[in-house]
């Protein structure tokens, strides 16, 4: 399979910082520039990658893939989704089209009971987790990715 280009314009964030809000909850805030309008989203794909440890590539793992090629403006704004937090915290809000211009998101976090609900008896998120997510526009083109590394505290999810 070739290697797919992204777009010269895509958006970017201008501004990214974190803090902590009590001992566990890490929030961000954002500042995005898009510079191209989205009038639509046809495809959604999400994957993450869990390792046992932080020295060792040998030691990760590819887990589930998710691609939404159906109401994916719907299922962005889905309620109790590990997204939700971004998702309502965009101003302008985010929705379809999304438009070009300046967007700002403050006291974002991932919600860890949402997260929590994707995970199966049994599962061992080790030491290390990568989310990836990208939407794509109108003509099928990348148009947001999002990555997410945290070096978490071991859990292992019981039944």
């Amino acid at each position: 399979m070739a290697a797919r280009t992204f777009p010269a314009s895509r958006p970017r964030a201008s501004t990214l910082s974190r803090r902590m809000e009590g001992r566990t909850t890490v929030v961000i805030d954002i500042d995005l520039y898009v510079d191209r309008t989205a009038t639509s989203f046809t495809k959604l794909t999400s994957n993450h990658t869990t390792c046992q440890d932080v020295v060792s590539a040998s030691t990760c793992r590819q887990r589930d893939l998710f691609t939404f090629n159906r109401g994916v403006c719907a299922l962005i704004a889905t309620p109790m989704m590990p997204w939700t937090s971004f998702v309502n915290s965009v101003q302008p809000a985010l929705k379809c089209p999304m438009k070009k211009g300046f967007y700002k998101a403050r006291g974002v976090a991932v919600d860890m009971r949402a997260a929590s609900a994707l995970l199966r008896p049994g599962d061992d998120v080790g030491a290390l987790f990568i989310g990836r997510g990208t939407l794509f526009d109108q003509d099928g083109s990348p148009f947001l990715c999002l990555s997410v590394l945290a070096d978490l505290v071991r859990v292992k999810i019981r039944g």
